[in-house]
């Protein structure tokens, strides 16, 4: 029988989302602490002297109150369903998608001088949401239709509203404000990058820890496994599996 500790600990890390709870915490502080925007925002001059922390930290600043209690109350939502869905593919839709959105905005759109906000972060939640719908409709083909067309529907949806800002050039959701012009690209980068982690696999092959089940899981060393001539291996890597036949003893 396990521990109680055992059963409880893995409990608590699958029901609550810390990872979307610690960004959270971090673009409040940031929001609470109006001097630290400067030095956050991505800007073009910095980016011109090196400061390349700026492609991650852009994201947990932002154009006045309105403009933070949207995002915080998006990520909040959207987060939380890409963490309850994967937990790894969460975390690598937001390390990975967190500057590639930036870098999209700096190349193709130079009307923006600065750029904050965790829209585009929003974004890859919300794809990495549907991406895990694209994939579970596909796999049950049979019984998983529904599913499968949810899924494009929600990636379809994500397109035209994208559409929608680039035509009209305001916020979808929150509407005409002066505070800050919205970046449609951003938008759509963040939820290629969420379909395209889930869809493919590419959590896995970045070799990330499972955090589901210990919050120190990255800190523990892989246990070695005794092979005897009598095993067979199938696989390779860390998809091996083996099937190990017992040994008689004398």
């Amino acid at each position: 029988m396990k521990p109680m500790s055992r059963q409880v600990v893995p409990y608590i890390m699958k029901s609550i989302p810390f990872i979307t709870s610690a960004l959270v915490v971090i673009t409040l502080f940031c929001g609470a602490m109006p001097a630290l925007a400067s030095s956050l925002e991505f800007s073009r001059d910095a980016f011109a002297r090196g400061e390349i922390w700026r492609l991650w930290t852009a994201h947990f600043v932002h154009f006045g109150g309105a403009h933070l209690r949207w995002d915080v109350l998006t990520l909040l939502l959207l987060g939380s369903l890409a963490e309850f869905k994967s937990r790894r593919d969460w975390i690598a839709a937001f390390v990975i998608s967190a500057p590639a959105i930036v870098l999209a905005v700096w190349w193709l759109q130079p009307e923006f001088a600065v750029y904050r906000g965790l829209s585009g972060i929003d974004c890859a939640a919300y794809g990495v949401v549907a991406g895990h719908l694209l994939r579970d409709g596909w796999r049950e083909r049979k019984h998983g239709r529904g599913v499968f067309a949810l899924g494009v529907a929600g990636c379809a949806g994500a397109l035209a509203k994208c559409g929608y800002e680039l035509l009209v050039g305001q916020p979808f959701f929150v509407g005409a404000t002066d505070a800050f012009a919205p970046a449609p690209l951003a938008h759509f980068v963040g939820v290629v990058v969420g379909v395209v982690i889930v869809c493919t696999g590419a959590s896995l092959s970045l070799a990330m820890p499972n955090l589901t089940s210990h919050p120190m899981a990255f800190l523990r060393r892989p246990r070695m496994v005794a092979m005897s001539p009598q095993s067979v291996i199938f696989g390779r890597g860390r998809a091996a599996i083996c099937f190990r036949h017992p040994v008689a003893r004398r």
